[in-house]
C-alpha cells in the first residue's frame, strides 16, 4: 500500500488489488408496440404494450466489460428485433405467455446468456361508441380511447436450469369513495393534529404485484386471474367499511390469497391520497361538497403478505 499527494488530498494505491464484476445486466429497454389484430376485419382490435428484456451472462459475456471484447454480446438491437419479430406472427392472448416466450426463445437461442428478465406494461385502450341516427351508441370497428384503470404489468425472471419466475400486476388503479370510511383511535401525542372521524373520503391509487406458483405455471389462465384480482381489489374497497387504509389493504390482500390458488405472494400498495376541507376563508355553502385534493404529501401504505403456510 503507498499513498500519493496530490496538494489537496491522498490517493491510496493498494498494489495487486483486483477489480471484480459482482453483478451486471443489459439489454433493450421500452420497445413499445402497437400490435394490431385483423382476423376479425372488419372489427379490429389493438393491443399497446411496452417491454423491456435484459439479460445476464455469463464470464465470456462479462469480457466486454473488462477486456473490451465484444464477441459473446448480443446486441441490444437484436434484443429489441426479436421482441417485435416475435410479436409478429400469432396473436398475444396473454402478456406473461408472451414474456415466457421472449425469456424461452433468448435462453434457447444464446447459449452465454444464463438470465432472462422480461418486462411488460401495458397502455389498456378500450373501443369507442359513436352516436348513430336516433341516438343510439354503437361501439366503433377501429378507434379507440386510452383507459385510465389500472395499467397491467409483467414480470418474468427465467435462470437456465430452473424454474421461470413469474409475477404480474398492475398500477394506478385510481379509486374513491366518498362516505363509508373512517380512521379512529389511533396513537395520540404532543404532535398530534388530526382528529378522528368514522366518515370520511377514501381516496387512492393502487399498486399490485404477486408471485405466481412455479409448479401450477402452465395451467394458469392469466388473463383471467389479472381480471379477477383487479375486480376483486375494487369490490372490497368498495363493499366493505374501511376503518383504516392498512385495514382495507390486508382485506384485500387476504381475499386475493383464499381466491386465487396459483397466487403465491402479494405485494399492496395504498396511497392515501387526502381530500381536506376548502381552503377557502370565508364560509361556503356546501363546504362540505368542495374539497381540496392534496396529492402530496400523502399517506403511504404498503404491505407483502402470503399464506401462512408458504414456504417462500
Amino acid at each position: 500500500v503507498s499513498t500519493q499527494s496530490t496538494g489537496t488530498y491522498f490517493i491510496l494505491i493498494v498494489k495487486g488489488m483486483a477489480t471484480i464484476i459482482t453483478h451486471n445486466r443489459y439489454g433493450k429497454a421500452h420497445c413499445k408496440l402497437l400490435k394490431i389484430n385483423k382476423s376479425q376485419a372488419p372489427l379490429i382490435t389493438v393491443r399497446v404494450f411496452d417491454v423491456t428484456v435484459l439479460v445476464e451472462g455469463n464470464t465470456e459475456v462479462e469480457k466486454a466489460y473488462t477486456q473490451a471484447d465484444n464477441s459473446q454480446v448480443v446486441p441490444t438491437d437484436t434484443i429489441k428485433n426479436t421482441v417485435f419479430m416475435l410479436a409478429k406472427p400469432k396473436e398475444i392472448d396473454s402478456y406473461d405467455q408472451f414474456a415466457l416466450d421472449l425469456a424461452h426463445h433468448f435462453l434457447n437461442e444464446y447459449k452465454q446468456i444464463l438470465v432472462v428478465h422480461v418486462y411488460i406494461e401495458e397502455t389498456p385502450f378500450k373501443r369507442i361508441s359513436v352516436l348513430k341516427e336516433g341516438g343510439q351508441e354503437h361501439p366503433h370497428n377501429h378507434s379507440f380511447t386510452q383507459e385510465g384503470a389500472g395499467i397491467r404489468t409483467v414480470n418474468v425472471k427465467f435462470r437456465r436450469g430452473e424454474e421461470p419466475e413469474v409475477s404480474a400486476g398492475f398500477h394506478k388503479l385510481g379509486l374513491l369513495k366518498t362516505t363509508d370510511s373512517g380512521f379512529e383511535n389511533f396513537f395520540v401525542d404532543k404532535y398530534t393534529l388530526l382528529k378522528p372521524t368514522n366518515d370520511r373520503v377514501f381516496q387512492t391509487e393502487v399498486t399490485a404485484k404477486w408471485k405466481y406458483s412455479p409448479s401450477l405455471l402452465k395451467g394458469i389462465p392469466f388473463n383471467i386471474t389479472w381480471d379477477g384480482i383487479r375486480q376483486t381489489v375494487i369490490n372490497v374497497f368498495a363493499s366493505r367499511y374501511s376503518y383504516s387504509v392498512q385495514e382495507t389493504l390486508f382485506l384485500t390482500a387476504d381475499e386475493i390469497l383464499r381466491k386465487f390458488f396459483q397466487v403465491e405472494e402479494i405485494h399492496l400498495e395504498m396511497p392515501n391520497i387526502h381530500n381536506l376541507p376548502s381552503p377557502a376563508p370565508f364560509p361556503i355553502e356546501g363546504a362540505d361538497t368542495v374539497l381540496h385534493q392534496t396529492t402530496e404529501p400523502h399517506g403511504h401504505i404498503v404491505a407483502t403478505l402470503r399464506r401462512a403456510n408458504s414456504r417462500l
